[in-house]
């Protein structure tokens, strides 16, 4: 169940390091060498999305308009599917800015990792000498493969929820039930089911509710990236890790939805992904006190030095 004082807690804690972030001159520097790997990335992983898609439909936009000038047929209702799948594609690629910034994050995790160790050294010195004991090791093609087969996890999902909702009858409820098992686990079933009831009852009210709950599952997932270089120190096995995560549910909410929100922008929206990166350092060590880390770690470790 959601706690409104621990969201405003963590919201807060966001906030606070987030200023850290960009006031504290060490900080500061890190955030600045991270923005620039950031944006370089993202700028040439966005010319690269763009060659691949729209080479191959100005080619066939070419090969259509050949085929008009040999054999004379009509072109233009292919030409305009070609054009709208090519707006289609810049448009996705405007809207999707997280997705971007979370592969860069993965393909090069080194910079986000020094940054947020950076704000949790001069915040914490012990705190930063206790996560110093857990090396981050995780090698290039592990986390590669790692973010690969979550990547394929999803889709996977995504192609049997499709398959589903072709059913009669049952398939258009599938939504419904997936939504109201993810909103159950967060603010409990009695609101969970009040939700959909609702949204079953009032069917306009699905264009509201749909997308509040991807968002609910976007934030999630941002929350597990920007707590990557916590979690692969402490090296948890997954249990332990929904564990620790739904203890501080509310808190990671809290810290979280402000970023979220901020990292849709254009433009300037990965921005706030690195300042989100360097801010969790700061809520780490406000909700996890030295002690809790120590008990946490289930693999075998040097000792937490105090």
């Amino acid at each position: 169940m959601l706690s409104w004082s621990q969201i405003r807690h963590g919201f807060q804690l966001g906030v606070e390091g987030g200023i850290v972030a960009v006031l504290d001159p060490k900080v500061r520097r890190w955030f600045l060498k991270t923005l620039t790997v950031l944006a370089v990335s993202m700028v040439c992983l966005y010319v690269i999305v763009r060659l691949l898609v729209h080479g191959p439909l100005a080619f066939i936009r070419f090969l259509n308009w050949v085929s008009w000038y040999i054999f004379g047929h009509d072109y233009l209702a292919t030409r305009q599917a070609l054009l709208n799948a090519g707006a289609s594609v810049d448009w996705a690629l405007g809207n999707l800015p997280l997705t971007g910034v979370l592969f860069v994050h993965t393909v090069y995790p080194k910079p986000f990792d020094a940054m947020f160790m950076t704000v949790v050294q001069t915040q914490s010195p012990a705190y930063y000498t206790a996560l110093v004991n857990w090396p981050h090791k995780a090698p290039l093609w592990t986390m590669l493969k790692h973010h690969a087969q979550r990547t394929w996890k999803r889709v996977r999902l995504g192609c049997l929820v499709l398959v589903l909702m072709a059913i009669p009858v049952v398939g258009p409820f599938l939504p419904l039930a997936a939504n109201f098992k993810l909103m159950m686990d967060i603010v409990g079933p009695g609101i969970a089911a009040a939700i959909t009831a609702i949204t079953l009852a009032i069917p306009g009210t699905r264009d509201i509710s749909y997308p509040l709950f991807k968002s609910i599952l976007a934030c999630q997932q941002l929350n597990r990236e920007l707590l990557d270089p916590f979690f692969t120190r402490l090296k948890l096995t997954p249990k332990n890790r929904r564990k620790w995560l739904r203890e501080r549910q509310s808190l990671l909410l809290g810290f979280v939805v402000g970023f979220y929100l901020l990292i849709q922008l254009p433009i300037i929206g990965p921005a706030f992904f690195v300042i989100a990166q360097a801010a969790m350092g700061y809520w780490v060590i406000h909700t996890t006190s030295l002690d809790a880390l120590a008990k946490e770690v289930v693999a075998d470790p040097k000792p937490v030095k105090h």
